[in-house]
């Protein structure tokens, strides 16, 4: 039992990881669209927030190391790609930005070619 929750464990862990990184992405974008709204008036509240988005990104880059380190470069970086869907969503929900057929295609698209590289890749480990 012990052993069967591990091995699925290890075997989603990539995707948490890339999960988290994309997560650390998608905040750093978001901050960056809010801080581009502001006036100079607020500009200590404009510095804090870049502030936190270059630890959005030193955050993203020390997970993407991790990922690197442990799994191939061939399996891992199409991972990161799971980006610009998930971007779509937020933009729509957040910021109401039109949802076109051919940003669903495109969306399609990459997700598709995620799952064949990921699957064609066989085991994520070196």
């Amino acid at each position: 039992m012990l052993a069967g929750t591990l091995e699925l464990f290890l075997n989603l862990l990539p995707i948490l990881l890339v999960f988290i990184a994309t997560m650390f992405g998608i905040l750093s974008a978001i901050l960056l669209k809010f801080t581009s709204t502001l006036t100079t008036e607020s500009m200590l509240l404009i510095g804090f927030l870049f502030c936190l988005v270059l630890l959005c990104n030193f955050g993203r880059m020390i997970v993407w190391g991790c990922i690197y380190k442990r799994y191939s470069i061939s399996y891992a970086y199409p991972l990161s790609s799971i980006f610009f869907p998930l971007i779509l969503a937020v933009s729509y929900f957040f910021y109401g930005e039109e949802i076109t057929l051919f940003k669903i295609a495109g969306v399609t698209l990459i997700v598709a070619g995620i799952i064949v590289i990921t699957r064609a890749e066989g085991s994520p480990n070196e």
